[in-house]
């Protein structure tokens, strides 16, 4: 089956943000926030898309959860916050190296095309990094939390009635 979130165009709606700091020296300020919007809405339809899966997969709250978390922290991780950090600070910092260029196209497009060229390396750089935090995340934290019943009968938040008898 075809995730649309992950195997179709709609995937690169993820970089949009990457795109708007690369370009942040040369467009306006609510653009750059327009783009962190669109990418965050990605990651947050892909988070829906897969807590849904599960639901329906498993009727269990508590698995539903744990795997809207999981989706939610990776992409938000690895699709806005540490990307769009990075570029940011290529671009500043290219942009303050390039100061004593004289006006032109160098000073000008220097950072934006610094910023760019970074952006086909991070899901190489930053995607294996999201991937080992999660993994220790999900088994130390949100596993135990959810799956070994720190939350009393949390398995019926969504719905239905409470199985613990009173």
């Amino acid at each position: 089956m075809t995730d649309i979130w992950r195997d179709t165009a709609i995937r690169y709606l993820g970089y949009t943000n990457e795109l708007g700091e690369a370009f942040r020296p040369m467009i306006p300020k609510s653009w750059v926030i327009g783009t962190y919007v669109i990418s965050t809405g990605y990651a947050l339809g892909d988070t829906a898309d897969k807590a849904k899966k599960e639901w329906d997969r498993t009727k269990s709250s508590k698995k539903t959860l744990r795997e809207g978390l999981n989706t939610c922290i990776w992409q938000l991780a690895a699709s806005v916050i540490i990307p769009g950090y990075c570029v940011h600070t290529i671009v500043a910092l290219s942009k303050k190296g390039l100061r004593n260029f004289k006006k032109g196209p160098i000073r000008k497009w220097g950072p934006t095309v610094l910023g760019l060229s970074s952006i086909p390396f991070f899901p190489h750089l930053i995607d294996p990094v999201v991937d080992y935090g999660m993994e220790n995340l999900d088994h130390y934290v949100l596993k135990p939390m959810l799956v070994d019943d720190v939350f009393e009968d949390s398995d019926n938040l969504i719905g239905g009635e409470s199985s613990k008898e009173t």
